[in-house]
């Protein structure tokens, strides 16, 4: 349960990584984070991954977005799929894509959609989540760069039946 406190820490932490003092955020994040805030251990993942004011670390990456995720947090969820799909494992990257997707995160259709793509023997999958994504509202159920992108991709597999080259 997070407490005022822990609420004013979290916007500390956001607002030093938004200024670029990433130590300090990751510090913040970090204690958090050991309290149990889903949304820190997802920022954590981040800041290991992206090296952001910490050495790289594979393994904490992996170990902080897997606690996010596994807690029900949408955005880790997310954060995993798109883990797991930097580092080749697109069967588990596919499955948090899913939960996300399932826990009201459209942006993770787009995702979807690219990933089954490769196939043209997927066609239908594709389209089923370019439509998912193209039956929300920009900027309110899914980001405008999402809502674009799933639109030029539908609008190439409709006037060529193939698609981009987006991986």
């Amino acid at each position: 349960m997070s407490t005022s406190s822990d609420d004013e820490m979290f916007i500390k932490a956001v607002d030093a990584e938004a200024k670029g003092n990433y130590k300090r955020a990751f510090l913040l994040f970090n204690s958090l984070a050991e309290k149990g805030d889903t949304y820190a251990m997802s920022a954590l993942s981040r800041f290991y991954d992206d090296k952001l004011g910490v050495k790289y670390d594979y393994d904490l990456a992996i170990h902080w977005g897997l606690k996010s995720a596994e807690s029900g947090n949408v955005i880790g969820m997310f954060n995993m799929a798109v883990l797991c799909k930097k580092y080749g494992y697109i069967r588990s990257a596919r499955v948090w894509f899913e939960k996300a997707l399932v826990s009201g995160d459209i942006d993770a259709a787009l995702d979807l959609a690219q990933l089954y793509s490769v196939s043209d023997k997927e066609t239908e999958t594709v389209r089923k989540y370019l439509n998912m994504v193209l039956k929300s509202v920009p900027g309110n159920d899914v980001s405008e760069g999402t809502y674009e992108d799933a639109q030029e991709m539908l609008d190439t597999l409709n006037n060529n039946g193939t698609y981009p080259d987006i991986c």
